[in-house]
């Protein structure tokens, strides 16, 4: 962790449904209801949580609960929380120097302890906000959660960090199908068979990312006068991203100091359908003259619809959704485009920009 360049990453939900008027017999989805819960979350430095074993607290962290963290890269070294409720999550975050931790169950007196569950928190990025350790169905009453740091690792650092825990209270729930006879229909409803999108239609630039050109569906590429767009290379292994001066990693994109060449995150299409793109695209480093920002499909613009590119100003933390939805054909590339903005300095040009993709 004290090595670690945490970024922002901007998560969108896209929930496609597709709908077919259909007979009574055909219909065998079933939704189901979702658990209610009486949920507590607690910061890293909550009175809930001991600490011992040499663990050492930091402030100023992009991405985490509270801008905070407690760390350890001390083999044996222990968090505890006292929780009250039949269900528990540990948040930590995933990174390049991070390593391996047991996680335990036990009674409120740490003992009468379950299983332990080793968990690996080592990746080739940062990500905060990861579920490291969850549990449930532990029944009422108080408990303890142990976390103890191990010294053995995927990667080569042994760093194990505390973002918050949650807990709770899970009350029971009951499903039924929408045909079951303990529902009753007045006026006039459709009886329709929604079936959920598989994991394969959805796609995320960050989550996707990748040292290999191609995968996922998404590329890293940039634009020249004489030779148009091409795949950045090579890949930057130590600083995990596409490029050097001009660059596209997990998390932004930066462009050179040519103000007529962009660089972009494209994607591909790998069928025929309608698509809905959910995204943000801001400023990551503040200053500078701003950026350009647009999205294309096959060279034509897209977002914004009309106009040319948005300008992003160079202290616009906040920037602007980037939603479209529209029809493709397999292999219409969808590129996400910035630009310098002209004043021929990339130093502050960072633009942060992890766009969904979802076909509907």
């Amino acid at each position: 962790m004290p090595t670690s360049a945490l970024r922002r990453i901007t998560c969108v939900a896209i929930a496609p449904i597709l709908t077919a008027t259909v007979a009574a017999a055909s219909v065998t989805a079933l939704v189901a209801a979702p658990a209610h819960a009486a949920v507590t979350q607690v910061n890293d430095t909550d009175s809930s949580i001991s600490y011992s074993g040499g663990w050492t607290y930091s402030t100023g962290q992009s991405g985490y609960y509270n801008g905070d963290a407690h760390y350890s890269g001390i083999a044996g070294a222990t968090a505890t929380l006292t929780f009250t409720g039949s269900t528990v999550a540990w948040i930590g975050a995933d990174n390049t120097d991070h390593g391996k931790a047991d996680a335990v169950i036990c009674d409120d007196a740490g003992a009468n302890c379950g299983p332990t569950t080793t968990v690996d928190t080592y990746a080739a990025a940062s990500v905060p906000q990861v579920v490291l350790f969850s549990a449930s169905n532990l029944g009422s009453g108080t408990h303890t959660l142990r976390i103890t740091v191990r010294s053995d690792s995927s990667g080569t650092g042994h760093y194990t960090d505390i973002d918050a825990f949650v807990s709770g209270t899970a009350s029971g729930t009951t499903e039924v199908d929408d045909t079951d006879p303990s529902i009753a229909y007045s006026n006039a409803w459709t009886l329709t068979d929604n079936t959920a999108a598989a994991a394969s239609t959805a796609y995320n630039a960050a989550n996707d990312f990748s040292a290999t050109q191609g995968a996922n569906q998404w590329r890293a590429q940039y634009y020249t006068a004489g030779g148009g767009w091409l795949d950045i290379s090579p890949y930057d292994a130590a600083n995990q991203r596409w490029g050097s001066n001009g660059y596209v990693s997990r998390f932004d994109l930066s462009p050179d100091t040519c103000s007529a060449c962009p660089i972009a995150r494209a994607w591909v299409a790998p069928g025929s359908g309608t698509i809905a793109i959910r995204g943000r695209v801001l400023k990551e480093t503040l200053g500078g003259d701003g950026v350009l920002a647009r999205i294309t499909r096959n060279g034509t613009q897209i977002w914004p619809a009309s106009g040319g590119a948005q300008t992003v100003a160079g202290t616009d933390a906040a920037g602007y959704d980037t939603n479209v939805t529209l029809s493709v054909a397999a292999g219409d590339t969808i590129k996400f485009e910035v630009t310098d903005g002209g004043d021929g300095d990339a130093t502050n040009d960072v633009t942060a920009w992890t766009p969904s993709i979802a076909y509907q």
